[in-house]
């Protein structure tokens, strides 16, 4: 989404982007009198590359600014690095599915549990054993959402 405002101010919004694109390049000519401002609504780039442009990121509106104050044409790159809040999440969750089949496999070894017949009914120790896990896991499931 762009917008421009009536100060003359562009507004880019980047929001959802930043992963899939990974860096954005412009070319930024600056008004003739050598002013321009951009915003870019988006997570703090890792890097930028420009010249003659103060930069700063406001934290409470999540977007970048640039400012140019003098007259020129140059290039603009808003270059977006892999989150390591994602990523952190993403390998908690591939954790959080694989834990349960070892968690299950362990115990049985643990408990000295053998496969049950088709035919054999259930018992108790195995019924209270497959809650515990399943509480478990779903404590763990609620920690990492949190």
């Amino acid at each position: 989404m762009f917008v421009l405002y009536a100060n003359g101010t562009m507004f880019f919004n980047m929001t959802g982007l930043e992963n899939f694109v990974g860096t954005f390049s412009f070319t930024a000519q600056s008004y003739g009198n050598g002013t321009l401002q951009l915003r870019f609504k988006a997570y703090r780039p890792t890097s930028i590359i420009q010249t003659a442009a103060t930069s700063t990121y406001s934290i409470p509106n999540s977007y970048q600014q640039l400012t140019y104050t003098a007259s020129q044409t140059s290039l603009l790159s808003l270059v977006f690095g892999v989150r390591v809040d994602i990523s952190l999440i993403n390998s908690a969750l591939m954790l959080a599915l694989f834990l349960p089949a070892a968690l299950i496999a362990l115990s049985l070894k643990m408990f000295g549990i053998k496969p049950l017949p088709r035919e054999t009914p259930i018992s108790f120790r195995n019924k209270a054993l497959v809650l515990i896990i399943i509480v478990f896991i779903l404590s763990l499931v609620a920690l990492i959402v949190r």
